[in-house]
């Protein structure tokens, strides 16, 4: 087997990290773009996020370079495209993640990464789309265990240096 040990951070580096999700349905209206707002939080480490102001955002509290991941489950429809992308301080900062769906029996799931630099307040948030021809919802599954910490819809990151 493999024996871990602890590791002593690097001298002068402090850890950043937060996971925030969806704790109910989100109604992204079609044909419109929209910041996806995580209205619950497993941890927030230095308060970069805020479920009432501005709850789509992570704002950066020490800069650095970060690493962002995010689950989003879209509601089963055959209809259009989904597509997600990454914002820094309300600007693309990524091409998108697409996906098309063909069975109408089955929801649309994308998964995708940011590696970024921050500055101090700079904020990172995520664009939604969907062109179904009505409200088609960003879900939460509320059956899971969430014990477990593990939602249909999440956002995560860490700091990874300065």
């Amino acid at each position: 087997g493999t024996n871990w040990t602890s590791a002593t951070p690097a001298a002068g580096f402090t850890a950043s990290t937060g996971r925030v999700y969806r704790s109910s349905d989100f109604a992204i209206v079609t044909a419109t773009r929209t910041p996806v707002e995580f209205n619950a939080e497993d941890y927030d480490a230095d308060a970069a996020h805020d479920n009432s102001t501005n709850p789509s955002r992570a704002t950066c509290k020490l800069a650095g370079k970060y690493h962002f991941t995010a689950f989003l489950n879209f509601a089963a429809n055959a209809t259009g495209y989904r597509y997600a992308r990454w914002r820094k301080n309300g600007t693309a900062i990524t091409g998108y993640q697409l996906f098309s769906p063909s069975n109408a029996s089955f929801s649309s799931t994308l998964n995708f990464n940011l590696d970024v630099d921050l500055a101090l307040n700079d904020y990172v948030e995520i664009e939604v789309y969907q062109d179904s021809g009505g409200n088609l919802s960003i879900q939460y599954m509320g059956a899971q265990d969430l014990s477990s910490s593990q939602h249909d819809s999440v956002m995560a990151w860490f700091r990874t240096g300065a």
